[in-house]
């Protein structure tokens, strides 16, 4: 067999022999024009991706100085908003002691203002008691006077009813005597 391959390969040699030459011939080229598009491809795609990576080092480059600048105004905001806080706690800090001072004062005067009332009320009770006992001695007197008076009145009955004109004065000058 291998003499009937060696014949069929110098039959085909003779019949496509320039066929087979140009055609390796247009393999090599095509092949070499492929290689060269690819190294364009790959130095084109080198450029572009350094330009990418150009302009996203650039975006990043920004978003960073961005970020920083939003970082620092954070910062300054919340440093005045930690200084007013402090602010706030100091003021309240004194407004209660302020109201602390208040509240004792105003409890100190209320104490002295029932101090007042209580000496006030203790006097006016006094006085109430004194001249409760002073009515009361005064209406002891009267009733005195009151009972000296039915004595005398029943007297003067008696002696109108005895029509005796002495004996009434007798009755008076006792009537005195009592009250003395």
């Amino acid at each position: 067999m291998s003499k009937d391959v060696e014949n069929i390969s110098k039959i085909r040699d003779i019949l496509f022999g320039n066929n087979l030459t140009e055609l390796e011939r247009r393999l090599q080229k095509t092949e070499e024009s492929l290689r060269q598009q690819s190294q364009n491809i790959d130095s084109k795609l080198s450029e572009h991706i350094d330009g990418t990576k150009v302009k996203i080092d650039d975006v990043f480059e920004k978003l960073a100085s961005r970020l920083e600048g939003e970082k620092s105004s954070n910062e300054t905001n919340i440093s005045a908003l930690r200084d007013e806080i402090q602010q706030l706690k100091t003021t309240i800090s004194t407004f209660k002691e302020e109201m602390a001072h208040e509240q004792f004062a105003m409890k100190r005067a209320i104490e002295d203002q029932l101090n007042l009332l209580s000496k006030q009320q203790k006097q006016a009770t006094e006085n109430i008691q004194s001249q409760l006992i002073e009515r009361i001695e005064e209406l002891r007197i009267s009733k005195v006077e009151r009972s000296a008076l039915a004595v005398l009145l029943s007297d003067i009955a008696m002696q109108l009813v005895e029509k005796d004109p002495g004996q009434p004065e007798d009755r008076l000058d006792a009537i005195d005597q009592n009250q003395a």
